[in-house]
């Protein structure tokens, strides 16, 4: 895949959202005080759509997008905000 393409980027840049999206649902609700297998599923659910997506995006991108993907997850889990460099 082209990586200096602007519809490749775009896409790449979709699948990093979507990865921070699911990390930070299961974050939340891990912290959540409600509890049960309901809780656990959603969690185990969201976890298995970042695995999903974090693999898309290695097959599209190659191997270098490993370290953004760590990082995404990283930040979501942490809830901090994206740097300028990463958004």
């Amino acid at each position: 895949m082209n990586m200096e393409n602007p519809s490749t980027r775009s896409e790449l840049a979709a699948l990093l959202q979507q990865i921070d999206a699911e990390a930070r649902a299961a974050h939340a609700a891990m912290n959540e005080f409600r509890a049960g297998e309901s809780r656990h599923a959603f969690i185990v659910a969201r976890m298995e759509r970042t695995q999903l997506l974090a693999t898309q995006l290695i097959q599209a991108a190659g191997s270098e997008a490993i370290p953004a993907i760590i990082s995404t997850i990283d930040r979501a889990l942490s809830l901090r905000p994206p740097s300028a460099s990463e958004s």
